[in-house]
């Protein structure tokens, strides 16, 4: 569900989610490339998922590819200017997004970390911030 607002957020339709990166329980790591263009919901995710694990990319008719299995380490995915946000219901700093947002730099990608595990979250290895 995360993943759904995130790339249904004034962010991304401002052009300003460089990537979503998530890494699955099982040690797979998958970069979502946002689009403005395609309507997201939960069902469409959850099938392109299941396809993705599969085939390790899914492609779009015009954009090219919007889900990607990567080659670890994720940090070489990594846009070198992006300034890198990991995502929790845990996280003891909680913000408001169009907030943080706004005190980001203007030559730099957000990139959002979220986790897909049941438990746990994202490791703070390669955050540059960890927000709720």
């Amino acid at each position: 569900m995360v993943l759904c607002e995130i790339l249904d957020s004034p962010l991304n339709q401002a052009g300003l989610v460089g990537a979503v990166y998530m890494k699955a329980d099982s040690g797979i790591n998958i970069e979502v490339k946002p689009l403005q263009t395609v309507l997201w919901y939960f069902g469409p995710i959850a099938i392109y998922v299941v396809e993705l694990f599969e085939k390790s990319c899914i492609r779009s008719k015009d954009s090219g590819e919007v889900l990607q299995v990567l080659k670890k380490p994720v940090e070489q995915h990594i846009p070198e200017n992006a300034q890198i946000i990991g995502l929790s219901y845990s996280s003891e700093k909680v913000v408001d997004i169009e907030d943080y947002s706004s005190a980001t730099k203007d030559d730099s990608d957000l990139v959002f970390m979220v986790g897909t595990m049941e438990l746990g979250k994202v490791s703070k290895d390669y955050t540059t911030d960890y927000i709720s």
